[in-house]
């Protein structure tokens, strides 16, 4: 019952070469072994062997042996997915590998956990099985991989940015500050706390790194976004940190499907983040509710004595925010 961690498959590499999980079968054990293969992919060099061994939902391994015996469990650990073929069965989740659209899905999917592995055989091995799953040839999907968003050339280049969405102008990469490219760059949500709940999603952990204020901030944010900041703050807590590919069946559970293309088509796996930008819209965020309370807070200074010290406050934290802070007012977006 306790979350698998790296601290734990340090440990226990420190005994052994094989390890096994074991995980009910239903929908709640699907998702913990997504998390635990998300967790063990860094430690799987060519010389440790990794399984995943999945029971019925009303058995764990000391039941299963008490009803069934050892030689029947023994029989269940024979059968149990090496890493490779659970990687591919977690990635191609939810995707149709009839269809090009659901084979190009597939190798978006899978890529952080193939790029998770340690280099080696194994590696080059997946490489092969991701490409024939994916209907590419190893070199194409080699080239395909290898290959990055264009980089400005020179202090000078131009790369597309907001203006560009908005105005159809192109605009300097640097003055809008993003770290990459900016990450709207393939499909814009209509507003900052979409972008920044789009992040999230793509990269959990990050909710570690964020003030207890912050936590705060996204909890009270209007719906939907306040539900979607809660419910990954509590699968979080519950499952640890996961790639999108492992929060995706659970999401699909808890919102609508309208609520999932919004926030997450297929087109924002191609988007690439840093920590930076994610910091960046939510000091936009913090912005637009500062804003708001100091509206209230003028409208109350003739009779309440602290309104014009707590807007003074107010007034030097928007001051540092907006060094921070997206140049442009993306509420309007």
């Amino acid at each position: 019952g306790t979350a698998c961690t790296a601290e734990h498959i340090s440990k226990l590499f420190r005994f052994t070469d094989h390890i096994i999980f074991s995980f009910d079968g239903d929908a709640a054990g699907m998702r913990a072994a997504a998390r635990a293969l998300e967790i063990s992919v860094p430690f799987a060099t060519d010389a440790r062997s990794l399984r995943f061994l999945f029971l019925p939902s009303e058995h764990d391994p000391d039941s299963y042996v008490r009803e069934h015996g050892c030689e029947a469990f023994e029989a269940c650990i024979a059968e149990s997915q090496p890493l490779s073929r659970q990687l591919i069965r977690v990635a191609q989740q939810d995707c149709n590998l009839s269809s090009a659209e659901g084979r190009a899905r597939f190798l978006v999917c899978a890529r952080p956990l193939w790029e998770s592995l340690p280099d080696g055989a194994l590696k080059r091995q997946l490489h092969m099985d991701l490409a024939k799953t994916g209907g590419l040839s190893s070199s194409d999907l080699a080239e395909l991989w290898r290959s990055k968003p264009p980089s400005p050339s020179g202090p000078g280049a131009l790369r597309p940015g907001i203006e560009n969405i908005l105005l159809g102008q192109p605009q300097d990469i640097k003055s809008l500050g993003f770290s990459k490219r900016p990450p709207w760059s393939h499909s814009s949500p209509p507003s900052p706390a979409d972008h920044a709940l789009r992040i999230l999603l793509l990269h959990s952990h990050w909710l570690e790194q964020l003030a207890t204020d912050d936590h705060d901030l996204l909890a009270q944010l209007p719906s939907p976004h306040g539900e979607i900041a809660g419910w990954l703050e509590r699968h979080v807590a519950e499952h640890g940190a996961m790639v999108w590919a492992a929060l995706e069946p659970g999401f699909k559970e808890a919102f609508s499907t309208g609520i999932i293309e919004r926030f997450m088509p297929v087109s924002a796996l191609e988007d690439e983040f840093q920590f930076s930008d994610l910091r960046r819209l939510l000091d936009t965020l913090w912005i637009d509710k500062l804003k708001l309370e100091q509206t209230k807070l003028a409208a109350s200074a003739g009779h309440d004595p602290h309104s014009l010290q707590r807007y003074r406050e107010i007034s030097l934290r928007l001051n540092q925010l907006k060094k921070t802070a997206y140049p442009l007012n993306t509420t309007k977006l």
